[in-house]
């Protein structure tokens, strides 16, 4: 099992923007880590994609060991060699985590689980900016339950229950087609019942492109979920966030 030491940046959206990119990571180093956990939609699209960032890594001491999100080349990931802790190397210090890993950061059982809808996928290409391979499976969310309890989960989506969000796309949905909305609604439904089965305390995860903390009911037990801005955010206070091996703020 992949074991890290704290504390950690968890990091939201960054859609393969380098120059956002390279300016997280040097704020993440000024909050003293070595570590970045990434919650998807970090831009892998072609091998040399992030090629941009290696540099930065070697030379700051940091590695990035990243989800995937519903933006990435999924056929491309599909064929990377594996450790035996799950994780497959994209970059020089960069490492994806397959879907349903669990890991340590100062003994504490952490869950990464990737994946989500495109609720734009009809305006896009498959093989160029899209591929199926972004949808959580049945066996991929049975893996993930296989582990245990955890103490933080990190996803792309968000399972149900935020308010929040819930407002949100109140006001959104009207822009995507109700097949898709449809399809985004389940693997949420996936996510949600991964949450009542391995009981994490903290959810991170990106995707709808919002900041906030908020502590949602799921089945009857208390929640914190925390959400990241991306690459739009104005500054980097809201796309990244320095935590304890417990998911607290720090």
């Amino acid at each position: 099992m992949l074991q890290l030491e704290g504390p950690v940046v968890v990091a939201g959206d960054w859609h393969g923007n380098i120059n956002f990119a390279l300016g997280a990571i040097k704020q993440a180093h000024s909050m003293g880590t070595s570590t970045i956990l990434h919650v998807g939609d970090f831009g892998y699209f072609r091998p040399s994609a992030l090629n941009g960032l290696e540099h930065l890594l070697l030379f700051l001491g940091i590695t990035i060991y990243w989800i995937d999100g519903n933006h990435e080349n999924h056929d491309l990931l599909s064929t990377l060699a594996r450790d035996e802790d799950g994780l497959a190397q994209t970059g020089q210090n960069m490492y994806h985590i397959k879907r349903g890993t669990v890991f340590e950061v100062d003994g504490v059982k952490w869950l990464g689980l990737g994946g989500a809808a495109s609720v734009d996928r009809q305006g896009r290409t498959e093989g160029w900016d899209w591929w199926p391979g972004e949808l959580i499976s049945n066996q991929e969310a049975e893996y993930a339950c296989s582990h245990g309890s955890v103490h933080v989960m990190l996803s792309h989506d968000a399972p149900h229950g935020s308010e929040i969000l819930s407002l949100n796309g109140r006001k959104t949905s009207p822009m995507w087609p109700s097949v898709d909305l449809v399809t985004a609604s389940q693997q949420r439904d996936i996510l949600t019942d991964v949450v009542r089965i391995v009981k994490p305390e903290v959810v991170f995860h990106g995707h709808w492109h919002i900041r906030y903390t908020e502590d949602v009911s799921v089945d009857s037990r208390i929640v914190r979920f925390e959400g990241l801005d991306c690459d739009g955010a104005r500054g980097y206070t809201r796309n990244i966030v320095l935590v304890d091996s417990y998911g607290n703020l720090i």
